[in-house]
């Protein structure tokens, strides 16, 4: 495949250079074959199984030159198309000549998109005023050579299909538990990249989830949710029978308390966030505002444009984003590659060092005193890349522990007159504005959350978010415990959807702000569901 891909590449720069008016400076081809199996099913019962098989190409031309091309937004303008790449599927037979002509074609389509697209570019240049940040639209970068063997997925479906069912059947005892399933999955996907640059990039990918999802309903309408995912490099790497199983049994049982939980009101104190509640919470308020291109786009609120050198976190704070890092505590990282997706090698990227903000996260699109890539140019399936969080860690060089942790939030509601903290334990998700048109604020979507008393005693509650301004509640950090804990999962944005990891230990802060969540309005169910009730 990458030799065909390479072929094909040297011919079409070679004769759009001799042949065309405008010629690009530089072509690249993104090649993905996928095989993926997934098992779903609910109450014992099997919802939907598959085996499915696809290859896709994705082709970037660029005309003009690096300094301006036809990638550069358009300013005042709706840019949401810009990010849809030239998408095209390849047949799965290995015929190179088939391949050849796909190339061939949606190369020719991209040239003309790309024809179009500089004619807008150099007219919104003319028409609207001088830009602040005038960096160059594409880095150089050297080229690469590498090749891995293709991924390969060796893995029973029949017998998934059976422990599946019977995963899902241990909700069958439970009426008060609504909606319920238990989902697997597992892919192997071989990239191969090849640009005109002479880069050359075979890299494999194999991975295998295993989601457990269970939702009801309160008594006052209140929609309620519980999620875990346990995450492997491969089916054979899952965890055992027997730790799914407990997994099973903890959401039915976080489900089963939280309709039982009273509802917390709004409420401003300190806190402390679990560690997989402080990587989503980093990764939310924080990660997304460090990614390059958003700091010379001036639709951005770029938070943290111009805090090169300033301190913006407790000294004893250090935070990376290093997606070479393969796993942690024995979990494989989701957000682990060894080259981008535009065919740099993935590297450490320091954000944070004692405390002062040092660096972005970095694609091939230049910015301000930063002109290359840390090899974070990401996207999903047809789109094209932008610079995203990899492997996000929260790493303090000053820790205490759990127990430790604990103490100071007491000591920290006594100081503060408060009737209690609170303990976020898990995060479903959040998101954040980043733009200028908003406001510059967050909220994350806490699952699990714990008012904590003087005396040391815990109460769950419910229906609380955590809402904010980044620059603000990351000046509340005041310290960390050493239970490093990890968050993986797929994050959204404008070059798709991505995995993604985040790992931090638990951290305290000095005041947070929770708000009530939005309720539905709808009764629980009338009747029982047709089940025999858990005794």
């Amino acid at each position: 495949m990458l030799r065909v891909m390479q072929l094909e590449l040297e011919r079409s720069m070679r004769e759009l250079r001799s042949r065309a008016k405008a010629a690009p400076y530089y072509l690249s081809y993104d090649v993905a074959d996928v095989r993926s199996v997934e098992v779903a099913a609910s109450l014992g019962a099997l919802v939907s199984s598959s085996d499915d098989h696809i290859r896709s190409l994705d082709v970037d031309i660029r005309v003009g030159s690096p300094e301006l091309d036809n990638t550069r937004l358009l300013r005042g303008e709706d840019n949401q198309s810009h990010y849809v790449a030239t998408h095209a599927w390849l047949p799965l037979d290995d015929d190179p000549e088939s391949v050849r002509s796909r190339l061939w074609l949606y190369t020719h389509r991209d040239y003309e998109r790309a024809m179009e697209d500089l004619v807008r570019v150099k007219a919104n240049q003319e028409i609207k005023v001088a830009q602040e940040d005038t960096s160059a639209d594409f880095s150089q970068e050297k080229p690469i050579r590498l090749s891995e063997a293709p991924a390969s997925l060796v893995v029973d479906r029949k017998a998934w299909e059976t422990r599946v069912k019977g995963y899902s059947g241990m909700f069958t005892e439970y009426a008060e538990v609504h909606t319920s399933s238990v989902e697997f999955s597992t892919m192997a996907e071989t990239r191969y990249f090849a640009n005109s640059e002479g880069s050359g990039v075979q890299v494999s990918r194999v991975e295998a989830d295993l989601t457990v999802s269970a939702s009801a309903t309160a008594a006052d309408g209140m929609h309620l949710e519980r999620r875990e995912v346990l995450s492997a490099r491969s089916a054979q790497e899952l965890p055992s029978d027997e730790t799914i199983r407990a997994t099973v049994r903890k959401v039915i049982e976080d489900v089963r308390a939280l309709r039982r939980a009273p509802q917390v009101e709004p409420f401003t104190g300190p806190a402390i966030l679990d560690g997989r509640a402080a990587a989503v919470f980093f990764h939310e308020i924080f990660g997304h505002r460090v990614e390059g291109q958003r700091q010379k786009n001036e639709e951005e609120g770029q938070t943290f444009t111009r805090k090169i050198g300033q301190r913006i976190l407790p000294e004893f704070l250090n935070v990376y984003d290093d997606p070479t890092v393969f796993s942690l505590n024995r979990i494989a990282l989701s957000g682990h590659y060894l080259v981008d997706d535009e065919g740099v090698p993935a590297e450490r990227a320091p954000l944070i060092q004692a405390g002062v903000f040092t660096g972005f996260l970095m694609s091939r699109s230049p910015i301000r005193g930063f002109t290359r890539s840390n090899g974070h140019g990401r996207r999903e399936l047809g789109y094209r890349a932008v610079a995203r969080q990899g492997n996000l860690i929260v790493d303090p060089s000053r820790t205490t522990t759990p127990q430790g942790l604990k103490q100071l939030l007491l000591e920290e509601i006594s100081k503060q007159h408060k009737p209690f903290g609170l303990r976020f334990t898990e995060i479903v998700g959040g998101f954040t504005n980043t733009s200028r048109g908003a406001a510059q604020a967050f909220k994350v979507l806490p699952v699990m959350v714990y008012k904590v008393f003087p005396n040391g005693s815990e109460e769950l509650v419910r229906g609380g978010d955590l809402e904010g301004t980044p620059l603000t509640v990351l000046s509340r950090i005041i310290a960390a415990a050493n239970d490093f804990q990890v968050f993986n999962g797929v994050c959204g944005a404008e070059s798709g959807w991505v995995p993604v990891s985040a790992v931090s230990p638990s951290l305290l802060l000095s005041q947070i702000e929770v708000a009530r969540r939005q309720k539905e309005q709808d009764r629980p169910p009338l009747l029982p569901p047709p089940m025999p009730p858990h005794k």
